[in-house]
């Protein structure tokens, strides 16, 4: 079970576990989870070399992610628009998969 915790409050981000709906590198539900989280994780990191971030707490390793990033003021929109987008695909993902996923919203 693939385990997604986000908050668009305080733009905490977590996610745990794997899937397991296929053999290991052939997961098709694991890739697209993966797919969505590296690409914030890809958009926070640009975002901060930007200057759009005071600093950005991140954490990757084998089934687990942890991100939060410390906008600035002035870049809190655009940030918060990134994680709306990937919100999304991961809410599609949830509802299709709920028997892999678990998305929980603050």
């Amino acid at each position: 079970m693939v385990d997604i915790k986000l908050s668009l409050q305080t733009l905490e981000f977590q996610v745990d576990g794997h899937a397991r709906a296929g053999e290991f590198g052939q997961d098709l539900i694991c890739c697209a989870v993966s797919v969505l989280v590296q690409t914030l994780i890809r958009n926070m990191e640009v975002a901060y070399e930007r200057g759009e971030l005071q600093y950005l707490d991140e954490e990757v390793r084998d089934g687990h992610v942890y991100l939060m990033p410390h906008p600035y003021g002035w870049s809190l929109q655009n940030i918060s628009a990134a994680y709306r987008v990937i919100r999304e695909g991961l809410r599609a993902l949830a509802e299709q998969y709920e028997q892999y996923i678990r998305l929980e919203e603050e």
